[in-house]
């Protein structure tokens, strides 16, 4: 009986042990992928901000996306990219070296965009301006001859990040 009770004993201890053991492995695996929270960015010198987001008229980005896609097409990116855009240069060699000569970036839907942070700022004759950074869904084709396969029409869904300044 002892022996029995030993044995028994012995068993529940190791599985106890077994368990503690994967417990906290299988706990673990229940965590969600972190996801940081954004944080306002530092606002340029004078600049104020607004607490409020104020909504765009849809056309005011529209026209945004689309002076973004004329630059794209006439080869003339580098002239509306922000100053602090990460890796301008070589996004401008790339386009340059990779993407065929007659290719065209065309516009068949913009979907949705936010708002993602607005401020005054004072402009030296021009007055208060609304500086708005806006995220923006749009669907787009990319179209081109390739010599070998001949027509190409290549649709994709990007986000692009806009900076719209407007009079207040």
């Amino acid at each position: 009986m002892i022996d029995r009770l030993r044995t028994a004993w012995l068993i529940g201890s190791v599985v106890a042990l077994g368990l503690m053991l994967v417990v906290p492995d299988a706990l673990s695996r229940s965590f969600r992928d972190f996801t940081q929270i954004p944080t306002p960015s530092a606002l340029p010198d004078g600049a104020e901000r607004i607490e409020s987001l104020q909504r765009l008229d849809r056309e005011l980005v529209l026209e945004g996306v689309n002076a973004i896609l004329s630059a794209w097409n006439q080869g003339q990116l580098d002239t509306i990219l922000v100053q602090d855009f990460v890796d301008a240069q070589k996004l401008s060699d790339t386009v340059l070296t990779e993407v065929p000569r007659d290719a065209r970036l065309v516009l068949l839907s913009m979907r949705s965009y936010s708002v993602i942070s607005q401020h005054r700022v004072a402009e030296p004759g021009d007055g208060d301006r609304r500086v708005s950074r806006v995220a923006v869904t749009v669907r787009l084709q990319l179209t081109f001859n390739d010599p070998r396969t001949g027509y190409q029409r290549l649709p994709s869904t990007s986000e692009f990040i806009l900076e719209i300044r407007e009079p207040i």
